[in-house]
């Protein structure tokens, strides 16, 4: 083999390790980009504060709210005020309207009789109308108020 296909086989290798480094290269900037979006959807989630207004219809804030309470609403409510925040724990309170008063006594019945409680977890007391439960999915310690005559309950949620 002579010296000038000596070189040029030097060449092409070189060529070729270069290729492959800039591969790799970019391969793992595309995989460090990757885990910096990862990681900034992760720390925006970590201090999370939802309202009303960032539901579009009140049937999905209803079922956000549905899912802290011990027993989901049945038909059409109209969430009036929902808060929610969260670090790493997390808080709920809303306004729900159920239309009328009796469609918010049978709501509170039915989670009265479907409920769960844990007393040494959430502590307290239930006075009045209020409705103390403990949901275990989330281990989370929450109450529902109905002021008498009125078609709206007032909800409380957190984790402690």
């Amino acid at each position: 083999m002579g010296e000038t296909q000596k070189s040029i086989g030097k060449q092409r290798g070189r060529r070729r390790l270069v290729r492959r480094v800039i591969g790799i290269a970019v391969l793992l900037g595309l995989v460090m980009l990757a885990a910096a979006i990862a990681a900034a959807r992760l720390f925006s989630l970590a201090g999370t504060s939802l309202t009303r207004k960032d539901f579009k219809t009140d049937a999905q804030a209803a079922a956000f709210v549905s899912d802290h309470l011990p027993v989901p609403f049945a038909g059409a409510v109209v969430v009036r005020e929902l808060t929610y925040d969260r670090f790493t724990d997390w808080r709920l309170e809303s306004l729900v309207d159920l239309g009328t008063t009796s469609a918010a006594e049978a709501y509170l019945e039915k989670a009265r009789t479907a409920r769960r409680q844990n007393d040494g977890y959430c502590g307290g007391s239930e006075s009045g109308d209020a409705v103390r439960y403990f949901l275990t999915q989330f281990t989370a310690c929450g109450w529902i108020q109905h002021e008498p005559g009125a078609s709206v309950l007032r909800i409380e949620c957190n984790t402690r």
